[in-house]
């Protein structure tokens, strides 16, 4: 998707809560800042681009449609790799902008729900969360090549570590995704990306 038709679904969303031209074009241009920041490599528009294309190929099993769009385009907003509350603060960002909009309480307490959700990946009663922190992953079950250069741009995020560090705390993160008994907590996801995640996961992992 390219970057006009990603402000076309964010506005076209925020348009069902706010008339406000000028704001809801500043809110994008916020969220293009966000994720044009000079340090991100993997966390970037196109990241938001995969979600949504894979969001919407279960958006009919998604009950709240709003929230999980307002989520996809604040999950990363914030990302410092130096920092280990990025999910918080992201959260935080969305409850305020979309506060001074009148979204309804409901879907602001969802959108938050989604945002912190992606922090560990667990599953959830919540399906729509569960659908969402399966989009997060896709990446993780893609063709060998994109996985290759997905794992490129994460050390290229963290690159002021030296190896040593770097090498065995991505290690820890991969494993944790290995040693569950499903990295991907719906159907849609399991059927399509398991086996390739599992292989592509262990491949990095001896890589390391």
């Amino acid at each position: 998707m390219e970057t006009a038709d990603l402000k076309d679904f964010f506005i076209k969303n925020l348009n069902q809560f706010s008339e406000n031209e000028t704001l809801n074009d500043m809110y994008w241009r916020e969220i293009n800042w966000f994720y044009n920041h000079k340090n991100l490599h993997y966390h970037t528009l196109q990241h938001i681009s995969d979600m949504l294309i894979e969001l919407l190929n279960v958006k009919v099993f998604i009950k709240d449609w709003n929230a999980v769009v307002f989520a996809l385009f604040y999950h990363d907003c914030v990302y410092n790799t130096a920092n280990f509350d990025n999910e918080e603060q992201s959260a935080k960002i969305a409850f305020q902008r979309l506060s001074e909009i009148n979204v309804p309480q409901e879907i602001l307490s969802k959108v938050n729900e989604l945002i912190l959700a992606t922090k560990y990946h667990r599953k959830n009663q919540d399906q729509d969360i569960n659908y969402f922190i399966d989009a997060d992953l896709s990446i993780l079950g893609q063709s060998t090549a994109k996985y290759s250069v997905y794992s490129e741009n994460i050390r290229k995020e963290y690159e002021q570590f030296p190896t040593e560090i770097y090498n065995p705390n991505r290690k820890n993160v991969l494993q944790k995704f290995i040693i569950q008994d499903q990295i991907y907590k719906t159907d849609h996801f399991n059927y399509l990306y398991e086996q390739q995640a599992r292989e592509n996961l262990d491949f990095e992992i001896n890589q390391l």
